[in-house]
């Protein structure tokens, strides 16, 4: 049982046994209204922040207690940056996880091929990564998740198991389409916003103060200066002496 179902359950409970004192009893309207808020907070909440694990398990962390990290790439492949991305990973002798869009999968297929051949894992982030996703039906999910599972396997020959929702939203039908593609989700526990802000010195100050054993780096292969944030990244794991982990895949 998930805490959105336990929450729920509380919930109504509390309103039911609300309505049936107030048979009895004269009730204030707040009785009703605060329990409420604090719902409609939490279901914002757990929407929000998939390491809260609200509406679904999701691996945030790594959970090792050795000096090891993982880097992870969403809303690729991009013709424009993901090639110096790769440079620097094979440079460092680093791995990655990459999260790709299907669509871009199409426009990207030789790329998507030689993230693989280089010993990264490939995710699924959606088909369309639209803006609505989050509003989309359970069926409608659960198209968007085959359909860019199918393109990798069809371009890279290998199974995908792992999904990452777009933008980190989750809800009950996202929850029921992932559990029926029988996907296991992954999030992060370090988000980099590099999609926030043109100032990569601002990123990489905020990334380098945050990095532990453990940590789940969120990083984008389609930004500009993403690769200048990842090199900074990769020099310090190699002075601190700090490993990579490809994402689902057991710590020790």
């Amino acid at each position: 049982m998930s805490a959105f179902q336990i929450v729920r359950f509380l919930y109504i409970a509390l309103m039911l046994s609300l309505l049936l004192v107030d048979f009895f009893i004269d009730i204030h309207i707040l009785y009703y209204l605060v329990p409420t808020l604090v719902f409609v907070v939490l279901l914002a909440w757990g929407s929000a922040d998939i390491g809260l694990n609200f509406f679904l398990k999701a691996q945030s962390a790594l959970q090792t207690d050795q000096k090891v990290i993982a880097l992870s790439f969403d809303d690729g492949p991009s013709a424009e940056y993901t090639p110096a991305i790769l440079d620097l990973l094979d440079a460092y002798s680093a791995k990655a996880t990459f999260f790709c869009i299907g669509h871009r999968i199409e426009k990207n297929e030789e790329l998507l091929k030689t993230i693989v051949e280089k010993g990264h894992r490939v995710g699924n982030h959606s088909y369309s990564h639209s803006n609505f996703f989050s509003f989309f039906g359970t069926k409608k999910i659960m198209n968007e998740i085959r359909k860019t599972n199918s393109l990798i396997h069809r371009v890279s020959g290998q199974e995908c198991e792992i999904f990452r929702p777009p933008y980190g939203v989750t809800n009950p039908p996202i929850a029921k389409a992932v559990k029926k593609c029988g996907m296991k989700v992954i999030g992060w526990n370090l988000r980099s916003l590099d999609t926030s802000t043109q100032d990569y010195h601002k990123v990489i100050d905020r990334v380098l103060k945050r990095i532990k054993a453990g940590s789940v780096i969120l990083l984008h292969d389609d930004r500009q200066n993403t690769p200048k944030i990842l090199e900074a990244i990769l020099l310090y794991a190699r002075q601190n002496n700090y490993q990579y982990a490809l994402l689902h895949e057991p710590q020790n």
